[in-house]
């Protein structure tokens, strides 16, 4: 190949030396371009963010501070752009729209998921559902989320009953978090598998623990492991299941709060909104 250019082009009068050296230029170059062409995209394409260094891309700046160059990007190339770095062309997409590309049909985010974690051959031994979890969520169960709500309701006050019932005064908890999961599982559940199924402890149990470990390893692979900025955005935004859950969460909240006053037992913990807050609460039973 490197003396077949050369050759077609300039004819045969070349020595060999010249030769190779022509043809290996040659090929370079055309490597070169076609490899910027594809990074560049067509003019439907986002925007891709300038670098300076053909190979390294824009690496350097995204590996020393995440959070600064998505801000700066978002700023100058609005929410959807995209990023040359660690070796391969990444599209960033924003809190505003990247719910949108996760219900899109024409997206599909869990077989993403699927080139690293294979939840099908886990679960269910390569057995794929006939319906995807995406749509069912979107078309069954959200369009029909006043039908659940008091079946919901019903399991969140069943749920804490069972931790804050036969509180006369006031408790202190030392692990909220673990109530508030328990109150989520079984509420979720009674929705996705049915009331027969959630109170069933073992099943619950297991749902939580799996949960927990898968979204573990989720956030420790690909783009949620290169960006932790992202990993919250799309907890927040793209994941439909995960909207549920929020929903359950400020049900909990509001339901827990018209109940008990809420307070830390340690007035000392910190304030500040960039750490989370940690250790006991103390419930105190409104009269």
């Amino acid at each position: 190949m490197a003396n077949l250019i050369p050759n077609i082009i300039f004819g045969s009068h070349l020595d060999v030396t010249s030769t190779q050296i022509l043809g290996c230029g040659i090929s370079l170059a055309v490597a070169l371009y076609l490899a910027q062409r594809w990074m560049d995209g067509n003019k439907q394409s986002s925007p891709l963010v300038p670098y300076r260094f053909p190979i390294i891309g824009s690496t350097f700046e995204w590996n020393a501070n995440p959070a600064k160059f998505i801000k700066d990007a978002t700023k100058n190339y609005g929410s959807v752009f995209r990023i040359y770095a660690n070796g391969r062309v990444q599209t960033v997409v924003g809190k505003d729209l990247v719910r949108n590309v996760a219900v899109n049909d024409d997206f599909n985010v869990i077989e993403a998921v699927h080139d690293d974690f294979d939840l099908d051959y886990m679960l269910r031994g390569g057995k794929q559902l006939d319906l995807k979890l995406p749509k069912l969520i979107t078309k069954h169960i959200t369009p029909n989320l006043k039908a659940y709500t008091p079946r919901v309701v019903r399991k969140l006050n069943e749920s804490m009953d069972n931790w804050l019932g036969g509180v006369q005064d006031y408790t202190t908890m030392e692990d909220p978090a673990i109530m508030i999961q328990d109150m989520v599982a079984n509420a979720s559940a009674s929705v996705f598998v049915g009331e027969e199924l959630c109170n069933n402890k073992t099943f619950i149990h297991t749902s939580k623990v799996l949960t927990s470990d898968v979204g573990n390893m989720m956030s420790k692979m690909g783009l949620i492991k290169l960006m932790p900025r992202l990993s919250t955005l799309y907890q927040r935004h793209a994941c439909p299941g995960r909207f549920f859950a929020v929903q359950e969460i400020k049900t909990i909240v509001s339901i827990l709060i018209r109940k008990y006053r809420i307070v830390r037992p340690t007035p000392a913990v910190s304030r500040s909104i960039k750490i989370n807050p940690k250790g006991p609460l103390m419930f105190i039973k409104r009269e």
